[in-house]
């Protein structure tokens, strides 16, 4: 689903696409529009785990901020922005199924060794309401109680 709405993007002549999960909340309205300011290729926000998890969501290795922005090695893909350009360097199939525990450094690792950096934008904030899970970690009866922001007493987001 991710690869289709990509080469829509790229087959209609959108500037950006953004890919977004259902368990995100975007803090601040203005988030996608710094976003597109800060022209980079690939970039996410600046994430807020509302669930305390204390799980990894980004590695931004030894990079330092540069404005509102810093390299990242990889990140939690829950939000990702695209500039529609970069397709033709990385494909317009951007997303490939790894098979491997980490997911998201792998897709961001190969994306890096095709020519595409990736940025956190420290201005854009998105709550997650919940750790990123992959698939096959959830037990049979958790596929089907997945939370959407519909799910969440807004008294427990911070």
């Amino acid at each position: 689903m991710r690869n289709r709405l990509c080469m829509k993007a790229a087959e209609d002549g959108f500037t950006h696409v953004v890919l977004i999960d259902n368990d995100v909340i975007v803090n601040n309205p203005e988030s996608f529009v710094s976003m597109m300011r800060m022209d980079k290729e690939i970039q996410v926000p600046d994430y807020y785990d509302a669930t305390h998890s204390n799980m990894k969501l980004i590695d931004s290795g030894h990079a330092h901020r540069v404005g509102i922005y810093k390299k990242i090695n990889w990140a939690v893909i829950s939000c990702v922005m695209f500039k529609v350009i970069i397709f033709k360097l990385i494909s317009s199939c951007p997303f490939h199924d790894t098979f491997c525990y980490c997911e998201e450094e792998t897709t961001f690792q190969r994306w890096r060794l095709l020519g595409a950096q990736a940025y956190q934008n420290l201005d854009a904030f998105m709550t997650l309401l919940r750790p990123p899970t992959n698939l096959w970690e959830l037990k049979p009866d958790q596929l089907f109680r997945i939370q959407t922001p519909g799910d969440v007493s807004i008294g427990t987001i911070k």
